[in-house]
């Protein structure tokens, strides 16, 4: 069994930027899990500017900002390995992990931070009728065909819901010479938390139909259109408004809810509510010694406020771990 003294969970943003504040608060032996085969979580699959870092009053793009991050963890010879999942955590802080190089690893440590993130929720969440066609695929999976992996997956898109993912994911497709017939949003006003991204649908000409819903989509190999509808504000079919609009992608911007799977599984405590981790002001969890930051306490959030999260996270845990190490040595 391994023996560290921190081990983060997570090596987005917020799980890089702990493990180098709680370095920079004295903790000697940290190390970074995470299951994609390289760091930066979902920001990753995005390529817009608009970052800063610290007291660096330059203008960043998200794999710049990404990369101060992991150059900053590596230069304070912080352990990271990607490629890795977490199979069970436990309350005496050990854990199991594998991953394809080391096989099955088994940790003990004094103190874990949980910055696993979010992820959509599954494609049935829209629920909306039509054939099992090819062209039916998420805002956060079009960001990484464009943007990580080259492939532009259709060429006449429809976008469903006005979140900052789904305006991301519009605007790298306008850039790549797609064709966006528009935004299809269910309430009356755009939903995004930026305002840049409020502003790209502006500066990219991408126009939103609000207060409609798709009721039906069509095609039997690939999708070739939809059926769109007005609704009023108790989100009621209006009858007589329907509207047919022809595309070969629907791209469906799912709601984005934290993955708190492990953190569940070993006890902490969640809101009834919406499942979100409870913590207090130190970012500690409902177990001892077990801190979060990040997206995963609550789902889509800016970057400035995941950042704070991650250094407020790593000044605590190494709080915890400097006041046990003096209670062991008393």
């Amino acid at each position: 069994m391994e023996h560290y003294d921190l081990v983060i969970i997570g090596a987005g943003p917020s799980g890089l930027i702990a493990a180098i504040e709680a370095k920079k608060n004295g903790v000697e032996k940290i190390l970074i899990l995470d299951r994609e085969s390289e760091p930066g979580g979902a920001l990753s699959n995005c390529i817009h500017s608009g970052f800063y870092l610290d007291n660096m009053r330059e203008n960043l793009t998200t794999s710049e900002l990404i990369q101060r991050l992991i150059d900053m963890v590596l230069d304070l010879n912080i352990v990271m390995k990607n490629d890795t999942t977490v199979l069970n955590l436990n309350k005496n802080k050990t854990l199991v992990a594998v991953n394809s190089y080391d096989g099955v690893l088994e940790v003990k440590v004094k103190s874990i931070i949980l910055a696993t993130g979010c992820r959509e929720k599954p494609m049935g969440y829209k629920n909306i009728l039509g054939h099992r066609s090819a062209g039916i695929t998420t805002a956060v999976a079009v960001l990484k065909y464009i943007n990580k992996k080259g492939v532009m997956p259709g060429r006449e898109y429809l976008i469903l819901g006005s979140g900052d993912t789904a305006i991301l994911a519009a605007r790298s497709l306008v850039l790549e010479g797609a064709k966006v017939k528009g935004i299809i949003e269910s309430s009356s006003r755009v939903h995004a938390v930026r305002e840049e991204s409020k502003q790209y649908l502006i500066d990219f000409d991408i126009p939103v139909l609000f207060k409609h819903r798709v009721v039906e989509v069509f095609g039997e190999g690939r999708v070739e259109g939809v059926k769109v509808v007005e609704v009023d504000k108790h989100r009621n079919f209006l009858e007589g408004t329907e509207q047919y609009i022809t595309c070969d992608t629907l791209v469906l911007s799912i709601n984005l809810y934290p993955e708190v799977i492990l953190g569940i599984k070993v006890g902490m405590k969640v809101h009834d509510e919406n499942s979100e981790l409870v913590i207090n002001e130190e970012m500690e969890t409902s177990l001892e010694g077990f801190f979060a930051c990040g997206t995963v306490i609550k789902g889509y959030d800016v970057i400035e406020n995941v950042i704070q999260q991650g250094k407020v996270a790593g000044k605590s845990a190494a709080r915890y771990i400097r006041d046990n190490n003096d209670e062991n040595h008393g």
